[in-house]
Order: structure tokens, then C-alpha cells, then sequence
């Protein structure tokens, strides 16, 4: 199992695994250890396929048996912990946690997101990020890990989210529910992705 990263922030357990398993070994792997793989019919694209099972095979490391339920807004939960998923190309991430919520993004370093820049980075953001590449990808995956957070957050991350950089730590202040929320952010890096993750 090809596992890109494995590691304890906070009260979180968090999985990052590297897809380059075929399809079908993916398969095997997850009905070996008791998944249920008829629901990738659902997907018509082999990758978001392999991304699902990847998925359940990070969750049943960190928390066997628990299977992966929804709630009505679409935010994932497990049985007996608190769920967060991210995936980007041929990566996914979970982060598990047995006391509070959750919310963890993995974003691929890609040069596409400068073309986005000026929708989700704000003028205060700029003044630090200054349309570096890496920095931007930390603004947008940072406020992904904020919108999972609660699952009913705003969607508007230019205007109600605000990435704050002081040394090397991030956090970021969010409007939620008529109020003001501001969390300390774990930010991880490397040459291919970033990931950022926040528990409540």
C-alpha cells in the first residue's frame, strides 16, 4: 500500500496515499478487508473510482470496520469519529478524530491556480502571498480545510474567509453562522502538495 504520509496534529490521525494501484488491485484490497465496492458504479471516471476506495482503505487503517456515512449537506462521518476527505489527482487524504471536528485539504502544486488567484485571495492576503505559487495553494487549500470544518460554512472565500501568515504559522479567521471563527491551521508541504488541516 503505497502510503505517502501517516501522522498524528493535534487530536487528529491523518492518511495521505499515493494511487498508483491499478483498479482492480484497489478492489481486491478494499473486498479483502470487508469493503463494499459496489457504490464505484456510481462514478463513471476510473479515477475518482480509484479515489473512493483509496478513501476507505486510509479510514479502515485509522478506524476499522467504521463505515463511511453522509449527512444531509453532504459531510462525511464515521460511527464513533469525526471524518474529513480530500483528494487531488492521484492523492487522498482522510483525517480521523475521535473527539472533535475536522476539516483537512491536499492540494497538487499546479500552475492553474494562479489564473483563480484574484477570486479567492484577498488584497490582504496578496500583500504576503504576492501571487507566489506555493502561497496561493496554502490560501486556497487552507480555506477548503476551513469550509469542511462545520459542513454548512460560507462558500464565499474571498469575502468571509481571511488567511493570516506570522512566521511560518497560519491561521484563518471565517464568517459562520453570523459570527467569527479564527483557527490555527497545520500547514505540510512538499514538491507536489499542500496540505492543511484544522480541528475544532
Amino acid at each position: 500500500m503505497p502510503v505517502a504520509e501517516t501522522f498524528s496534529t493535534g487530536s487528529s490521525e491523518v492518511i495521505i496515499w499515493h494511487i498508483n494501484e491499478s483498479l482492480n488491485h484497489l478492489k481486491t484490497l478494499a473486498e479483502d478487508e470487508g469493503i463494499d465496492t459496489g457504490e464505484i458504479e456510481d462514478y463513471l471516471s476510473e479515477l475518482r473510482q480509484k479515489q473512493w476506495l483509496a478513501v476507505r482503505l486510509c479510514c479502515n487503517q485509522i478506524a476499522p470496520k467504521q463505515k463511511i456515512q453522509y449527512e444531509k449537506n453532504g459531510r462525511p462521518y464515521l460511527e464513533y469519529a469525526k471524518l474529513s476527505i480530500s483528494h487531488s489527482s492521484e492523492f487522498v487524504a482522510v483525517s480521523v478524530n475521535n473527539d472533535s471536528d475536522t476539516g483537512i485539504d491536499l492540494q497538487i502544486i499546479d500552475e492553474k491556480i494562479l489564473r483563480v488567484y484574484n477570486k479567492f485571495v484577498r488584497e490582504d492576503e496578496d500583500q504576503w502571498a504576492m501571487r507566489n505559487l506555493k502561497e496561493a495553494t496554502i490560501i486556497w487549500s487552507i480555506k477548503e480545510a476551513m469550509y469542511k470544518l462545520y459542513g454548512d460554512c460560507s462558500p464565499y472565500f474571498k469575502q468571509d474567509y481571511q488567511v493570516q501568515k506570522t512566521n511560518d504559522k497560519y491561521s484563518c479567521i471565517m464568517k459562520y453562522k453570523q459570527n467569527e471563527v479564527m483557527k490555527d491551521l497545520n500547514v505540510f508541504s512538499n514538491s507536489r502538495y499542500i496540505t492543511a488541516i484544522v480541528n475544532d
